[in-house]
């Protein structure tokens, strides 16, 4: 539907173009929060259509990321419900720019459909060698080590255990 100047968005129009765009831009193409501030995007979303307002940084980081962190986790705490066995993996990596991570990762079938959700994300200084890796854990949780990762029973809390 082509909109003209006078004509207003619908909520559900607005709320979806933000959800896209905090999505597919910020959350899954990487690019900084910051863009939804930059003139240059302002004017491209505006190029599109003249009624969608793009939120600014603050209500990006404050309201709508954690919205929506707040919904994946509670999809991610109703996995053991949808679904009898789940498989834990992790990956290490390097990018581009020679940084590494770590990421846990849970997959399953709920419902016939593969589903894969992230569990924790983790940057480290330097290579990925063993001895590199063991650090974090030597530290201990109370000084900044991998204590944080959360354990099944950290995110499924009893339900895990059930049969």
């Amino acid at each position: 539907m082509l909109q003209t100047p006078d004509s207003k968005p619908s909520a559900v129009r607005q709320r979806t173009v933000t959800n896209s765009l905090v999505t597919n831009l910020i959350v899954k193409c990487g690019l900084p929060v910051s863009i939804v501030d930059d003139i240059n995007f302002r004017n491209f979303v505006a190029d599109l259509d003249l009624n969608i307002f793009v939120p600014c940084r603050q209500t990006v980081t404050q309201t709508i990321l954690p919205q929506q962190l707040a919904a994946e986790t509670e999809k991610l705490q109703n996995v053991p419900n949808t679904a009898p066995d789940v498989s834990l993996t992790t990956d290490i990596w390097t990018d581009h720019r020679a940084h590494t991570f770590l990421a846990v990762t849970v997959h399953t079938f709920a419902r016939g459909e593969p589903q894969s959700y992230l569990l924790d994300f983790k940057a480290f200084e330097g290579s990925h060698t063993i001895a590199e890796l063991l650090m974090p854990w030597r530290a201990g949780p109370s000084r900044g080590g991998m204590g944080s990762f959360p354990g099944p029973h950290d995110i499924w809390g009893p339900a895990i255990t059930q049969k």
